[in-house]
């Protein structure tokens, strides 16, 4: 698992993730149980840079889950997913 993560980190996906990406890597992670802080932080990031307009809620419910799996704990992303958040798109 860490050659994977040592690889993904490598290689410049984070700033080209969308929500499903996101979601899909950290619940992946979440799910293996494997926690690695590099990874953690570059998840974090990649999710602060989601687009509101493209997360839907299945996104967030995963993302959220994993982060708490993962115990990734980051404030800003969480209020970046939250509902909150998308309230000016009505």
């Amino acid at each position: 698992m860490e050659a994977i993560a040592d690889e993904m980190l490598s290689m410049r996906w984070k700033q080209d993730l969308d929500p499903q990406q996101v979601s899909d890597f950290a619940w992946a992670f979440a799910k293996l149980g494997f926690r690695d802080a590099r990874l953690n932080e570059a998840l974090a990031a990649a999710a602060q840079q989601l687009s509101a307009e493209k997360v839907k809620a299945q996104h967030v419910a995963s993302t959220v889950w994993a982060f708490a799996k993962l115990k990734i704990s980051d404030r800003r992303v969480l209020e970046r997913l939250s509902p909150s958040s998308h309230m000016s798109e009505f």
